[in-house]
């Protein structure tokens, strides 16, 4: 299982900090540029951050608003679609 990071910061500094500073754990972050205009941004409504997503193995979105980390409901979402 991989995590994906992605950021909506306009400011690539700003996103470097906050990668340097949170040390993602397992997971792989990517900035959105022009995040604004962003396809990516505009198709899923993303607003605010920070957003889940659940992605399956198969690259297919399973949940395009996941329950947080600490939710025990996201579990149980992955524990459906790892089946």
């Amino acid at each position: 299982m991989t995590f994906l990071y992605i950021a909506i910061d306009e400011n690539k500094k700003d996103w470097e900090r906050a990668n340097s500073e949170e040390r993602l754990m397992g997971g792989v972050s990517f900035m959105l540029a022009n995040n604004k205009t962003s396809t990516f941004v505009k198709q899923y409504t993303i607003q605010s951050i920070p957003r889940y997503m659940l992605v399956g193995k198969d690259g297919k979105i399973i949940s395009t608003d996941a329950p947080r980390p600490s939710d025990p409901k996201l579990k149980e979402l992955i524990d459906k679609h790892l089946k």
